[in-house]
């Protein structure tokens, strides 16, 4: 005789996994890498493109913000964080509708390209800066404004 076994859950349906895709793609969108979460949740393709566009919508807002002094500001900062909490709560969605796991192999391998980045910037920065210091002249080299004076 067999019998039927029925599993309740008690969870809604709902994972801890979708809650953190939630929070690392606000977190990662806050420093302008949105689409980690995406990443997290198990969507590569959504979050590549999410995140390249993001970078794009980035260099666009900086540049109309340079050309117009700053006051297109006001605007585009509220955009820019509606996208950032929008982008978030379509990847819980996302996550719950598939029963995303979660992948943080993923959100490592950003932090690894961020590090990367950041470091690499580091080095061309402090290269740039030891080349312009090494060209300053030294103090007793400099025109002095005597002749000048006593004229």
């Amino acid at each position: 005789m067999r019998r039927r076994v029925y599993v309740i859950d008690d969870t809604g349906g709902f994972t801890s996994a979708d809650t953190l895709s939630l929070f690392i793609e606000m977190l990662f969108g806050l420093f302008g890498w949105s689409g980690v979460g995406w990443l997290y949740a198990g969507n590569v393709g959504a979050g590549i493109g999410i995140m390249i566009g993001f970078w794009m919508f980035l260099a666009i807002e900086a540049t109309l913000t340079i050309v117009t002094g700053g006051c297109l500001a006001c605007f585009v900062v509220p955009l820019h964080l509606t996208l950032i909490v929008v982008s978030a709560i379509k990847a819980r969605e996302y996550s719950r509708r598939v029963n995303a796991k979660g992948n943080i192999g993923y959100v490592l391998s950003i932090l690894f390209v961020i590090l990367l980045l950041m470091m690499c910037g580091l080095i061309g920065f402090c290269s740039i800066g030891t080349g312009l210091i090494s060209s300053i002249p030294a103090p007793d080299t400099w025109p002095t404004l005597e002749p000048f004076i006593y004229q």
